[in-house]
């Protein structure tokens, strides 16, 4: 079995152990012997990122409105929550900069954004939100499109790691991709970067 699926048949047995224990009135010792038994490492770390190839056929098979949703969470990084709950108000065209409130950690985050999603954001001006978008229009779409180019295992959220490699390889620093990713240690950050042996070869002939 997979080390996911034992950690979760152990889970389970713990829980429905001390559930017969408390409400079911069954005499049982006092630990169940499963706390003796290790749980398993699941590193359920993703290793996808898209070739620039990929992001452009990924593109052209996006209708225009979705596509200009997935380019913005390519070039900003940010959660889907984070883009689809975005106001009209939240936005900063002449600053250039996007404020996404009460984010998963909890706090408020600011960005700059480059020239491209400024330039899509101008399109948007209408309705309580920048996009108007629901979320199983966009994963039905979303899932159409990678499918006709081939990368069926590609999820919208690797828009989010393809992002922060980028920004990684640009040159920028860990505290500097993190202002931007929101992440607050670089061990979280570290499970979005997909930096791979190639995209170092230019750089290390320049130690």
């Amino acid at each position: 079995l997979a080390p996911q699926t034992i950690k979760h048949y152990i889970q389970l047995i713990s829980a429905t152990w001390n559930t017969a224990k408390r409400e079911w009135g069954i005499t049982l010792p006092a630990q169940s012997p499963l706390v003796l038994v290790s749980m398993p490492v699941v590193n359920n770390q993703r290793e996808y990122v898209l070739t620039y190839k990929q992001y452009s056929e990924l593109l052209d098979a996006c209708s225009n409105y979705i596509k200009d949703f997935v380019v913005m969470l390519y070039e900003t990084g940010a959660r889907y929550s984070e883009l689809a709950d975005l106001k009209h108000d939240e936005v900063d065209l002449l600053a250039k900069t996007i404020k996404f409130v009460d984010t998963k950690n909890g706090d408020n985050r600011i960005i700059p954004i480059n020239d491209r999603a400024n330039s899509i954001l101008k399109r948007y001006k209408f309705g309580s939100k920048v996009f108007n978008i629901e979320y199983g229009k966009f994963y039905d779409h979303f899932c159409r499109a990678r499918k006709k180019v081939n990368i069926e295992y590609f999820h919208a959220h690797d828009l989010r790691a393809c992002y922060i490699t980028n920004a990684l390889l640009s040159g920028m620093s860990l505290a500097e991709v993190s202002a931007l990713s929101g992440h607050k240690s670089w061990s979280m950050l570290k499970r979005y970067t997909r930096i791979k042996p190639e995209d170092l070869q230019e750089k290390v002939n320049k130690i």
